[in-house]
């Protein structure tokens, strides 16, 4: 069930009145990036109707005003009254913006890696997650965690065989108790004097 919202056409009171849905213009407020406008009118929406779109548009607001947290909380909301893809989207989404300023700029790579694994949680199945994997990837080079960071870009580029081929040598290297050698080119010049 919508709210509607009456508007005079004109000042003059003979004329007719026309009638919008609230949501109508809470989608005007956002497309003209007014952002706390449209928070002003969801939250007076919410207080007569608590369904899920307008939890979601709540939740679309708040990135938009880079408030984060309390978007998640908005999907959430959502989400606990309908089950919904386009939801679960938005709500991955903001989880993936609110991981990526908290990588950079801020650099708190254990929050942005948390909120990131999230994100993939979140995602619903028929989403391509290669970007997501893609930050995440970046989130533990970032933490100096190469083997993971590598397995996610693997899983980002969808090369899976070359994944499954890295995780056992990386497995035999765990496991082995030989000892293993490297050895590194030496200087071929001197060789060749000889």
């Amino acid at each position: 069930m919508k709210d509607y919202l009456y508007i005079d056409s004109s000042d003059d009171s003979s004329q007719a009145r026309f009638k919008v849905s609230e949501t109508s213009k809470i989608d005007a407020l956002i497309e003209q990036k007014r952002f706390s406008d449209a928070l002003r009118e969801v939250d007076n929406l919410l207080k007569s109707n608590s369904g899920w779109e307008n939890w979601n548009y709540k939740g679309i607001i708040l990135d938009n005003l880079a408030r984060y947290g309390e978007a998640v909380e908005c999907f959430n909301n959502a989400l606990g009254i309908e089950k919904n893809s386009d939801i679960e989207l938005n709500k991955a989404n903001w989880l993936y913006n609110w991981a990526k300023v908290t990588f950079f700029p801020e650099g708190d790579y254990d929050k942005a890696l948390k909120l990131i694994n999230c994100a993939l949680d979140a995602i619903p199945e028929n989403i391509d997650p290669s970007e997501f994997h893609f930050l995440k990837a970046e989130i533990l080079e970032g933490q100096n965690n190469l083997v993971e960071a590598q397995k996610s870009y693997l899983i980002a580029y969808k090369e899976f065989d070359k994944l499954n081929e890295f995780e056992y040598q990386t497995q035999y290297l765990n496991e082995t108790s030989d000892t293993l050698i490297n050895i590194v080119g030496g200087d071929i010049s001197r060789s060749e004097e000889r």
